[in-house]
């Protein structure tokens, strides 16, 4: 079970622009995310937050250091 293959998505952030705007982008083009810079970004698996991290560069290549793993147990019912 310890080699089995996961799909992980880092999620920066969601913007939200008009069709207009995205079709205009161009190499280079900058998109303005809300939120503050350098807020954690999620790890996701399967669409679930798994993590918590920061993108960091390693060797002039970009890499997600965890800052934190998610509670994963469901929440008890009372």
């Amino acid at each position: 079970m310890d080699n089995l293959p996961v799909e992980l998505e880092v999620r920066l952030g969601v913007i939200t622009l008009p069709l207009g705007e995205l079709l205009q982008m161009q190499r280079g083009s900058i998109l303005t995310m809300d939120g503050p810079e350098g807020e954690a970004i999620e790890l996701l698996a399967g669409e679930k937050p798994i993590a918590r991290g920061e993108i960091v560069t390693v060797d002039d290549r970009l890499a997600v250091r965890v800052l934190a793993i998610l509670d994963s147990e469901p929440a008890e019912e009372e």
